[in-house]
């Protein structure tokens, strides 16, 4: 389940109304409680991106609103729009932050930056979302294409198989034709 902290507290932090910020990892979760936010509790999922489970996802109803913050980097971005999608179908809310710089939230923290200064990238989310959906019906379209483009090939080699077949046909009645005159 949940990590960084006991899972208790975790519990209690939804229970007293407290936000949640979902980290990619332990670290980061540990980076995130270290800055004493007020009224918002960080954890993270075992083993960092990519192995979010419905059963996180249970763990969190009842939250007010779930803060995500990703790593920056493919996995990272790939790992808040899971998160994000799983909490929007349970009716949580959330918000995906990512740092102004560095690899993670550490490295922004390090870098003398602060949790405010976290970057709303819900919008470049968003965008990256369209992105992806508008080249999965590219890859579709292209596929389809191929498909038609093989169908229209495999008609043509039966049409002309047809034409070749008529064609000998009527060129062996026509022989017959002659023979039987020439007799």
């Amino acid at each position: 389940g949940v990590q960084t902290c006991a899972l208790p507290i975790f519990l209690q932090a939804i229970n007293d109304g407290h936000y949640i910020a979902i980290c990619e990892g332990e670290k980061d979760a540990d980076t995130f409680n270290n800055q004493n936010v007020p009224n918002i509790f960080a954890t993270t999922a075992p083993m960092g991106a990519g192995k979010w489970r419905e059963q996180h996802t249970q763990q969190l109803a009842g939250a007010t609103a779930v803060y995500i913050i990703h790593d920056n980097d493919e996995p990272g971005i790939n790992h808040a729009i899971k998160i994000r999608d799983q909490l929007h179908e349970a009716g949580i809310g959330t918000s995906i932050l990512t740092p102004a710089t560095g690899k993670d939230l550490t490295d922004h923290i390090n870098a003398g930056l602060t949790i405010n200064q976290l970057i709303d990238a819900d919008q470049r989310i968003k965008e990256e979302t369209q992105r992806r959906r508008e080249q999965r019906i590219q890859q579709l379209t292209e596929e389809e294409i191929e498909k038609q483009t093989a169908r229209n090939e495999a008609k043509r080699h039966i049409t002309e198989d047809r034409k070749s077949t008529r064609l000998n046909s009527s060129h062996t009645v026509i022989s017959y034709a002659v023979f039987c005159l020439k007799k």
